[in-house]
């Protein structure tokens, strides 16, 4: 059990990359969910898994947004887009997987060293 959430926690890394070059350098992150291990680490039925690879996909585009945001915006800009994603995952999870949910992108967060604080998964 452990080699797998370490290996859904891998795979949910956030990773970020500084742009090349003589210009001001931005941080991008990026956020490559692996949908099919999530979707295993979760035990999704039915239409979950078509839900999540969205919510998943639009949660990586406001990664990246918050990663171009100027500075003063970035903390801002990341809670929102983990928020949010919290908020669609709550309507397409079920309690026992949002709860695993929440746990796996807190740990990913704070091992990124993104100093974003998810509270409890209520």
């Amino acid at each position: 059990m452990k080699r797998l959430f370490f290996a859904v926690v891998l795979v949910l890394g956030m990773s970020a990359s500084a742009l090349a070059g003589n210009r001001v350098e931005k941080a991008a992150w990026n956020l490559d969910i692996n949908t099919y291990k999530l979707g295993k680490f979760l035990d999704l039925k039915g239409d979950q898994p078509e839900e999540v690879a969205k919510i998943s996909a639009y949660f990586s585009e406001q990664l990246k947004s918050a990663g171009f945001a100027k500075e003063e915006n970035k903390s801002k800009k990341l809670r929102e887009a983990v928020y949010g994603n919290f908020k669609l995952m709550r309507r397409t999870l079920t309690d026992s997987q949002y709860k695993k949910y929440v746990h796996l992108v807190n740990v990913t967060l704070q091992n990124k060293g993104l100093d974003v604080y998810m509270a409890a998964a209520e």
